[in-house]
């Protein structure tokens, strides 16, 4: 009776552990089953991902054709446009050449001397215009010594502006002269330069 009970104990133990195993494996196919699963939708997102990047990479292809073709474009445009300039300034010049005058022609010598005589007044002008010009930095200089030296005496500055008002109308006075001057000297340059172009 004890060895009956001994190998019923045994088939139970070995039962046991055949039970165990086939839970395990159970276990083990359906873990293998969840890898396999959450392996294919990793591989499902990768090609789907790898699908779009293509897409936009063809897209980004097809981009840089499309400005590779508008440079090409461009550089064609502008060789284009280089050449007709170039071709603009030699027949400029070469048209310059033809309308300038003969170098043994002589300008008549009352031209010469009205020429030599406005060039004259034209340095006069230049030459008090700078004299002019030294004078108002001056003046300046001046009137701020004064108005610093007034502003610690609290003195009225309403009389240092009202002097220099008076000096900055004698300046715009003797600027204008000078304009009237210079247009003076162009009113009769005019009439000569057109009759030598007239020539």
């Amino acid at each position: 009776m004890d060895e009956i009970e001994q190998h019923k104990a045994r088939i139970y133990a070995a039962l046991d552990q055949v039970s165990k195993i086939i839970t395990v494996s159970e276990h083990r196919d359906q873990d293998e089953e969840r890898v396999r699963q959450r392996d294919a939708d990793v591989i499902e997102e990768l090609e789907a991902a790898l699908a779009e990047e293509r897409a936009d990479l063809t897209g980004e292809r097809g981009a840089v054709i499309d400005l590779q073709n508008r440079l090409e474009a461009a550089l064609k445009q502008a060789e284009i446009a280089r050449d007709a300039a170039n071709e603009a300034r030699a027949a400029l010049e070469k048209a310059a050449q033809q309308a300038a005058p003969a170098p043994d022609s002589a300008l008549p010598a009352a031209l010469e001397a009205t020429i030599t005589r406005l060039n004259a007044r034209i340095e006069n002008q230049d030459v008090q215009f700078r004299r002019l010009k030294s004078a108002t930095a001056q003046l300046r200089e001046s009137i701020g010594i004064l108005r610093t030296r007034n502003a610690d005496m609290l003195a009225d500055p309403a009389v240092i502006d009202q002097a220099m008002l008076a000096e900055l109308e004698a300046l715009k006075s003797s600027r204008a002269a000078d304009v009237a001057e210079m247009d003076t000297i162009l009113e009769e340059l005019k009439p000569l330069v057109e009759g030598q172009i007239n020539a």
